[in-house]
């Protein structure tokens, strides 16, 4: 049986990960969450990532993983937009609650209706925020305060996100200190990311497993505990729709009883088309090869239930 109290580790701690592969994971995986409809329950700690990722790129120096951190950044900015109605619907319950409908108090706090907090300016989104949140706690006393805690939450994480917050606030720190706290931010976020995720699909572990491109933190496949390690003779291309994989038989690595292929080009960002290695040699066709490069993720499942898997990308 597992360890049941090492749910409270944080497995994006190990030290064998590189900023620049922790970044790399971070922009897939935000992308991957953002496209599932479980993203609108984690809007709170999606943000948490973004403001992490808005510290570490203050001072990162790598231009290949600025530019991977900008993207992430965007997406989560774009993330908070699209979450916000819903949000904001949860703060306009309160007062709605506590002085109905037709209440004056609920057109000081929403003078403008909740309608432009989706239809306002990045650049002007800040100041309905800010405003929303001065009228929620002058009147603190007669609402829920879960609600009231929410609207001065979603104006700081909207600071965070939109401006330029590191700058501003002209912190001595040296740039290897913040990057230090930067990194250690945006493990901490992602590792609460983690725990909500499976708090919100407990129970469906296959689409949780999509969520995660765990291959991306740079991990060997000999480092991931089972009998046996999965060995990749060789991946070639045939011809420009053509590639295939060589592998020892399947059975051939100790232990193994399930051989996985799955392939996706380097434009795309889902997996596809998994094939069952059950010979060898498997060839595997895909009439709209025609980019620079493919990724290969080999997949192996043991008889104890343990998954290998390693990422092997082709450039032609």
């Amino acid at each position: 049986m597992i360890d049941l109290y090492k749910v409270g580790e944080n497995p994006y701690e190990d030290k064998k990960i590189s900023v620049s592969d922790l970044t790399a994971f971070t922009e897939e995986h935000v992308g991957l969450v953002l496209a599932d409809p479980v993203s609108a329950d984690v809007a709170l700690e999606l943000t948490a990532v973004s403001n992490a990722i808005a510290l570490l790129d203050s001072n990162i120096g790598s231009e290949t993983v600025k530019l991977g951190l900008r993207k992430a950044r965007v997406a989560a900015k774009n993330q908070f937009r699209a979450a916000l109605p819903n949000l904001i619907s949860k703060v306009y319950g309160a007062p709605l609650i506590a002085f109905g409908q037709d209440g004056v108090e609920l057109l000081e706090i929403f003078p403008n209706g909740r309608e432009v907090f989706s239809t306002a300016d990045d650049s002007q989104l800040e100041t309905h925020l800010s405003a929303l949140k001065t009228a929620m706690q002058a009147r603190a006393a007669e609402l829920d305060a879960t609600a009231v805690a929410l609207a001065a939450t979603l104006l700081t994480n909207w600071q965070t996100i939109y401006g330029d917050t590191i700058t501003a606030k002209g912190q001595k720190t040296s740039a290897a200190e913040t990057r230090r706290q930067g990194t250690a931010a945006l493990k901490v976020a992602l590792g609460k990311l983690r725990l909500k995720l499976g708090y919100e699909l407990f129970g469906q572990s296959d689409r949780l497993k999509g969520l995660f491109p765990q291959a991306l933190l740079g991990f060997p496949l000999e480092t991931v505990p089972a009998p046996g390690a999965l060995q990749i003779t060789s991946v070639e291309v045939v011809d420009v729709t053509t590639a295939r994989i060589n592998t020892p038989a399947t059975g051939g690595a100790e232990g193994a009883t399930e051989i996985v292929v799955q392939w996706k080009l380097a434009s795309e960002t889902a997996w596809a088309n998994e094939v069952l290695l059950t010979r060898p040699t498997q060839t595997i066709t895909d009439p709209d090869f025609e980019q620079a490069t493919i990724d290969f993720r080999i997949v192996t499942r043991n008889s104890g239930g343990e998954t290998i898997s390693e990422v092997v990308t082709l450039a032609m």
